[in-house]
């Protein structure tokens, strides 16, 4: 009797775990937020008025595997409309044909190609310089965004709760340059800062099916 019940609950484990996935295994996580929660800001710091704004409507997958950090890809969305300043008419301006143009060119992307000079800071913590092509205002411009990436298992209950799965956060500051995308260049840095400085802090997730 005993060495039916012990053959029955070993194969019970087995087929438990054949049907859980590996830790090692790459996973795609999806950065549309039904909590509407990720954003990004962007600064103009403009000598005689700094300018800040706030960009929502951002989506896109990435894939990763936290023993293969250098492997991860996706692409990343922000919908242009979804950039927002304090002042009306300022916003009315910056969606506009002469600025971004939403109209016509209604996401922003960065689509990642490689991911080099990994670094581990800590467990499932890593340092990387994300490598890809930045659109805007139908410009593409190859970037690198040093970025750091936490991998949270097992964190998507806590998040959403409900369900469970796993989370992507992604924290990173870079700059672009207006002129670089043909956003008013003829516009003096006096008045309107070239650079834009984007501070980003996303979670994507990944829901166990």
């Amino acid at each position: 009797m005993f060495r039916i019940q012990a053959g029955c609950f070993l194969g019970v484990m087995i087929m438990t775990a054949a049907g859980r996935p590996g830790r090692g295994e790459s996973r795609e996580f999806d950065f549309k937020d039904p909590k509407g929660v990720n954003a990004m800001t962007f600064m103009l710091d403009t000598p005689i008025e700094p300018i800040v704004g706030l960009a929502g409507g951002i989506a896109g997958k990435i894939t990763f595997d936290p023993e293969k950090p250098h492997d991860l890809r996706g692409r990343l969305t922000v919908e242009a409309a979804s950039l927002i300043v304090p002042q009306p008419k300022m916003q009315e301006h910056l969606h506009s044909a002469d600025w971004l143009d939403v109209a016509r060119y209604p996401q922003i992307c960065f689509e990642i190609v490689e991911a080099r000079n990994v670094r581990t800071i800590g467990p499932n913590v890593f340092e990387m310089d994300l490598v890809g092509d930045f659109s805007c205002r139908g410009v593409t411009a190859r970037l690198a965004v040093r970025t750091k990436v936490s991998y949270l298992p097992d964190h998507y209950g806590k998040r959403m709760h409900r369900g469970a799965g796993d989370l992507l956060v992604l924290r990173a500051e870079f700059v672009i340059r207006r002129s670089d995308f043909g956003i008013r260049p003829d516009v003096p840095a006096e008045a309107m800062a070239d650079e834009i400085q984007i501070r980003a802090g996303i979670v994507g997730m990944w829901e166990k099916k």
